[in-house]
């Protein structure tokens, strides 16, 4: 009985030294706890798909500049194309919008800011040409 126990020890101790020599010798357990880093190869080169036209052309032209490019709300757009008209804001606009509205001073009858805004420069005075020519140059001729 004891040499069957002795002939099992000395078995399983020679299968684990052939595990051992045997996964040292392939890589591959080493491979599978990773023990070894393996970086991306930063040079390689991917395909990529081509590029393709799409089949539908029916795409809407761009807006002109003058049109408007950000509305209120999908709200206030879908009220103007129900009823045909341009609705204002401060028709729809809630009580507490109407308060802090009026708490910044806020006019809603002066909707023509950017035109007035690029009126402003429109005020300066020019001078004489040859008054102006006179100073730079120093000339004494009139």
């Amino acid at each position: 009985m004891t040499n069957l126990k002795m002939n099992r020890g000395k078995n399983i101790l020679g299968l684990l030294c052939l595990t051992l020599t045997v996964s040292a010798c392939g890589g591959g357990l080493s491979d599978a706890l990773s023990y070894q880093k393996n970086p991306p190869d930063e040079f390689a080169i991917l395909k990529k798909q081509p590029l393709i036209i799409p089949p539908d052309y029916s795409l809407k032209p761009p807006k002109e500049a003058g049109s408007k490019v950000a509305r209120a709300s999908t709200r206030v757009e879908a009220e103007e194309i129900l009823t045909g008209r341009e609705v204002d804001i401060s028709e729809i606009a809630s009580d507490g919008e109407k308060e802090i509205l009026n708490r910044i001073g806020s006019d809603p009858s002066q909707n023509n800011v950017r035109s007035s805004m690029q009126n402003d420069g429109n005020n300066i005075v020019t001078k004489d040409k040859a008054v102006t020519e006179k100073l730079i140059l120093n000339s004494t001729e009139e």
